[in-house]
């Protein structure tokens, strides 16, 4: 019966950590476009994604991981997020060194970044237990 609550518990995290990932790739292609208009295309891109991780700062720890939202809260998801772009970075020179298909490599970026955050960002956001180290709570 617990296990089955922790499942249920833990599709609800992953469902609302795709719902609020959607709704923030819209807004930052959003800002791309608005932000290309007057810029070059880099810029555009550096303000959509300081954009993105403003909000997954300010909203991923209370909203979707369900945590106090702190300071030390949004620093650690916003970590995430910077080492996550990072990792894209790397698997998008690698995909394309690898003769992968311009169109597919979005597809492995994301998925190895989707992953990366969602896990890690639960992890950083681990709730300590009663020994004061953090758990995970499925």
């Amino acid at each position: 019966m617990t296990a089955m609550l922790g499942l249920k518990a833990v599709a609800a995290e992953i469902t609302r950590f795709i719902a609020v990932g959607v709704g923030n790739t819209l807004l930052t292609i959003g800002v791309y476009q608005f932000t290309v208009s007057f810029t070059s295309p880099l810029l555009a891109y550096l303000v959509a994604w300081c954009v993105g991780i403003a909000i997954v700062m300010l909203v991923y720890p209370s909203l979707v991981f369900r945590r106090t939202a702190t300071l030390a809260n949004a620093g650690m998801i916003g970590t995430v997020y910077v080492v996550a772009f990072l990792i894209g970075c790397a698997v998008t020179a690698l995909s394309a060194r690898l003769q992968i298909p311009d169109r597919a490599i979005i597809v492995i970026a994301t998925a190895v970044t989707s992953s990366f955050t969602y896990l890690c960002g639960r992890r950083a956001l681990a709730q300590p237990g009663r020994d004061g180290r953090a758990t995970l709570r499925w």
